[in-house]
């Protein structure tokens, strides 16, 4: 017995002291970059939106005490519509979905000596599906073009074209994006999926001219994206954080901060995999009334734009130096008023937007 209770003890000890041994240990998130090779992955975007009512001022007070149930459909909709009112969001109230799937070729084109690699990745497949005007649901499939809807359209083409084309994009070995083009085709397809969303189509019309004017446009945006690595060893349980800030034409300056946790480092066949999750607070600083920014908005319409957040989590191969999976939510909310001279607000409605991102290593094709 005590023979049994010693090794039992011995075993224990070195439980422990293994445990303590790997609570402590760190570990290197860096990607490892190996020029000339090509992986197959998959970007979902999924996006779901819904216009409701603005509350009024009676109502914001009520508030404070018991919920307040929508109502402002019928007759106040109909009268701001009369008097010509810019039609600035859809006064459609409810919830509309876009689905985008994309499949890309990725090449690791170039590695430079930092270990920054030059991605090149080119479009082989592309889904879609979205809810129209009137209850109509939209689909289409690049490899079977003539089931994708009824007839061929616009969007149909937009859809089509991206087929083929290629996007480059420059990321270091902490996942940081160092430059990126081409991204507005994917920005653009996105947006085909979209009806009546006046503020959007002014947005991606003034970004669309930033880009043509030397800098500030979608590519240059897309180069300030979140990055999830922390840039330094880390152990399990640890944190940090990272932030981004960029200025949107007619939006103005959005922060975002994400706070990561190293939050599990296991042990596979293959070496080891590290769960990141992560949190992000969105915060809009919008320019005042007439400032530079708010340029493309017709006369008399305000935004309010609510503090937003988001989640995260990337599945990271530390021997490969590849993220196997990365996934991203993040919502929105904003608050669009329309005035007349002499009327305090005419009418409005609130947007919410949650947008859900994963991108993935297609099974088999990993390095």
């Amino acid at each position: 017995m005590r023979s049994i209770s010693f090794i039992a003890g011995l075993l224990a000890t070195i439980c422990f002291a293994w445990c303590a041994t790997a609570a402590a240990q760190t570990c290197e998130l860096i990607y490892k970059w190996e020029q000339g090779e090509t992986v197959a992955t998959r970007l979902t975007i999924e996006q779901d939106r819904t216009i409701g009512p603005l509350p009024s001022p009676a109502e914001e007070s009520k508030k404070k005490t018991k919920d307040r149930k929508p109502k402002r459909r019928g007759g106040d909709h109909r009268e701001a519509e009369d008097m010509g009112q810019p039609c600035l969001m859809p006064i459609d109230y409810g919830s509309k979905s876009q689905k985008l799937v994309c499949d890309f070729d990725v090449k690791t084109a170039e590695v430079d000596a930092d270990g920054a690699a030059l991605l090149e990745m080119t479009f082989r497949r592309v889904e879609a599906a979205a809810d129209l005007a009137e209850g109509e649901r939209f689909t289409f499939d690049s490899a079977k073009p003539d089931k994708s809807a009824k007839g061929w359209s616009k969007r149909c083409q937009t859809l089509a074209d991206l087929i083929g084309k290629t996007m480059t994009m420059r990321i270091g070995r902490d996942g940081r994006m160092i430059e990126a083009k081409g991204v507005d085709q994917l920005v653009e397809a996105l947006a085909s999926l979209q009806e009546q969303d006046a503020l959007g189509a002014a947005l991606l019309e003034k970004m669309n001219g930033a880009d043509s004017g030397g800098g500030g446009g979608i590519d240059e945006m897309f180069s300030m994206g979140p990055r999830f690595l922390p840039g330094k060893p880390v152990k399990r349980g640890e944190q940090w954080t990272t932030g981004v800030e960029h200025t949107l034409p007619i939006v103005g300056k959005v922060r975002t901060v994400w706070d990561s946790t190293l939050a599990s480092l296991k042990r596979v066949r293959t070496g080891q995999i590290a769960t990141i999750k992560s949190e992000a607070s969105i915060r809009v600083n919008q320019p005042a009334s007439g400032m530079p920014g708010m340029d493309g908005l017709p006369p008399g319409v305000d935004l309010q734009f609510m503090p937003g957040t988001g989640t995260a989590e990337t599945v990271f191969d530390v021997d490969a130096g590849r993220a196997v999976s990365a996934e991203m939510s993040l919502d929105m909310s904003v608050a669009v008023r329309w005035t007349q001279p002499g009327v305090e607000t005419v009418d409005g409605v609130m947007q919410t937007v949650t947008c859900r991102m994963k991108n993935e290593v297609m099974e088999g094709t990993r390095p």
